[in-house]
């Protein structure tokens, strides 16, 4: 990774990312080498900028096994602690930015296991949708019974009446008994992956210089 662009995700202001044996630079091009980043920092302009990092005034680095986004703390030419996040395009590129990254600078690693509560509650309230989704479909006894009310344009109202039109269609293929299972297969799929989650957390890693 040491001296080639890395492609960031594209939304974000610095789209590329190059990393030398003492400096991180970010460009806001999609450039294709480090001699594109370098002439481009040369040229600083406000229609191209590269950001410099300078590794020395890294002071951590930390990310998650499944997320794709790596932060950097560092300190900056003020002398204030600054914090960047590097969104990559997958948990995968993110993950092993992270370590090399860490490695590269000669930090020291620490692992934790992720709040076990977190998965807990987010199980719990994807299970509530989804005995809310049985609950509701064994009540109804025609399609027309999900319409929505809803008037206007406002985004609240599109987002009901979207779902009065999912749910519609869902009751209309599958019918009542069909749903039903369809809402306790899903029960059961979230079920399964929370136990599975919290059997096998995973970790938040951090780099840091102690």
């Amino acid at each position: 990774m040491l001296n080639k662009v890395i492609r960031l995700e594209s939304r974000q202001m610095y789209p590329s990312i190059v990393t030398t044996s003492d400096n991180i630079f970010l460009s806001s091009r999609k450039d294709n080498s480090i001699e594109e980043v370098l002439a481009r920092k040369e040229k600083n302009s406000m229609l191209s900028t590269v950001l410099e990092i300078p590794l020395e005034s890294v002071q951590s680095i930390s990310f998650h096994e499944t997320s794709g986004t790596v932060k950097v703390k560092y300190i900056n030419e003020k002398q204030k602690l600054k914090k960047r996040s590097l969104v990559f395009n997958s948990e995968e590129a993110a993950n092993r930015y992270g370590q090399f990254l860490g490695q590269h600078i000669g930090l020291k690693e620490h692992t934790t296991e992720e709040k076990k509560i977190w998965q807990i509650l987010k199980g719990v309230f994807f299970l509530a949708l989804s005995i809310g989704f049985i609950f509701l479909m064994a009540t109804i006894d025609d399609a027309s019974a999900l319409e929505s009310n809803r008037e206007g344009y406002s985004r609240s109202a599109r987002n009901a009446k979207a779902g009065s039109a999912i749910l519609q269609l869902i009751y209309t293929i599958l019918g009542s008994t069909g749903s039903i299972a369809l809402g306790s297969l899903i029960s059961l799929g979230i079920i399964y992956f929370t136990y599975r989650r919290l059997q096998n957390p995973k970790m938040e890693i951090e780099w840091t210089r102690s």
